[in-house]
């Protein structure tokens, strides 16, 4: 049965890269990173969708958490339509409540929203994010000085805007896939390769929607040494932040590194 369901997953995979590589192929106003971030929103709440289904609705304190999440993302795009304001409260919502109600039904899992007992509990989260985020977002002005010109700007407007990759991003393109894999495990990772799958869910496909263009632009050498930067610099030291820490952590982390993006070189739109 778990063999089958790492077959499952695998195929997942490879149905997003065939659409990764169609994408790429498709001439329209919206440019194919764009076009992947829109394909990644549907894939979440299809997941969503799929793991509600199979564990139903978390606990109220639970619903009240993804709603309170789903606010904070709605903050982000205050300055943009009605549209994006809807879907990412709606896709963050229900990308929370399927990833409680799966850690609901199975307890022990690896992943935690937030580990408020023992190892420094809240606070301990707080200092984790904090440091990494620091880290990482120093590491991140390092590779985009070269190309961009600095706008310094510490303004409400760019932390509000920060809390979209750190919320939405973190628990609805990283957690939620962790949560999909663990819920098909049935809540056992007891080998290396299912240790192996879920690490490569939580980091990989959210790597690759930052990554058309590079390949667009300079060949598939090129967009692959993009996916392995973004996935060293980036995507495994947040999933690793979850993994070790919690999710609160890598959210925390997250943000930091995006809010000292924009407040060094200016909103991305």
């Amino acid at each position: 049965m778990k063999g089958k369901s790492l077959r499952g997953i695998w195929m997942m995979f490879v149905v997003f890269v065939v659409i990764f590589i169609l994408n790429m192929s498709v001439v329209s106003d919206i440019n194919s990173t764009q076009r992947m971030w829109l394909v990644m929103d549907v894939w979440s709440l299809v997941l969503s969708i799929v793991l509600l289904l199979r564990h139903m609705l978390p606990p109220v304190k639970q619903i009240a958490i993804s709603l309170t999440l789903g606010g904070l993302v709605s903050l982000s795009y205050l300055q943009g339509n009605t549209f994006s304001i809807i879907s990412s409260f709606l896709i963050t919502v229900m990308a929370s409540l399927a990833v409680f109600s799966t850690f609901t039904v199975y307890r022990e899992s690896p992943v935690r929203f937030l580990r408020s007992n023992g190892k420094g509990g809240v606070t301990g989260s707080i200092i984790w994010g904090l440091l990494f985020g620091l880290a990482l977002g120093a590491v991140n002005v390092g590779l985009m000085l070269s190309n961009n010109e600095l706008d310094f700007q510490v303004s409400l407007s760019r932390f509000l805007v920060s809390l979209s990759p750190a919320v939405l991003e973190e628990i609805a393109m990283r957690t939620l896939f962790f949560a999909f894999c663990y819920s098909l495990l049935q809540g056992r990772i007891a080998t290396k390769g299912q240790r192996f799958t879920c690490w490569f869910m939580m980091v990989i496909p959210h790597v690759l929607i930052h990554t058309p263009e590079a390949f667009m632009s300079n060949g598939v050498i090129s967009g692959l040494i993009v996916v392995i930067l973004y996935t060293v610099i980036f995507g495994l030291p947040f999933a690793y932040l979850q993994w070790k820490r919690d999710v609160a952590s890598a959210m925390i982390a997250h943000g930091v590194v995006d809010f000292i993006r924009f407040c060094l070189f200016g909103l991305p739109f």
